[in-house]
């Protein structure tokens, strides 16, 4: 992912991506993470400081920084709130699970693929018979998903991996 693609994020889902992103790092977190990205670690610094977050040292992580009396706010209902939460996640538990295994082999389409301003072109393509095959086999196994926004995605996939 690049520096343009993280600036259109929104703070909150930066926030996450660029988490996991720091967990992942040994040492020098910061520094590889804004480096992978294609930025200086000031610049990413800048953009991660937006909508309030504040990285923590010893966690290696971004935090929400909420002011005083916002905190005051919350901490009455936090505690019920907590707990209301814990009760849903142990009673509902297997039924996440089955629903976060499912949508992990499930293919993520991204939006672009299914924008309606999208004009669409019409190509003839020659691949390997062997290649394509696999694909077309594995493509039944989604069959709510057309082969033309597989093909589409899949070139939005290249794009972005190798765009610079």
């Amino acid at each position: 992912m690049g520096q343009q693609r993280l600036m259109k994020m929104e703070p909150m889902e930066r926030v996450v991506y660029v988490n996991t992103l720091l967990q992942k790092e040994t040492s020098n977190h910061l520094k590889n993470v804004a480096k992978n990205l294609g930025m200086s670690p000031s610049t990413f610094s800048k953009i991660m400081r937006e909508g309030n977050f504040q990285y923590h040292q010893v966690d290696k992580m971004y935090y929400k920084l909420v002011p005083l009396q916002e905190y005051k706010k919350m901490k009455p209902n936090s505690s019920s709130h907590t707990d209301d939460l814990m009760d849903f996640l142990t009673e509902n538990i297997d039924e996440l699970k089955r629903i976060i295994e499912f949508s992990s082999k499930q293919p993520i389409i991204e939006p672009e693929v299914y924008d309606p301003k999208a004009k669409s072109v019409i190509k003839s393509v020659q691949v390997n018979s062997d290649i394509y095959s696999r694909f077309q086999n594995l493509a039944t196994r989604f069959p709510h998903l057309r082969l033309n926004t597989l093909i589409s995605q899949c070139f939005l996939d290249f794009i972005r991996k190798y765009e610079e």
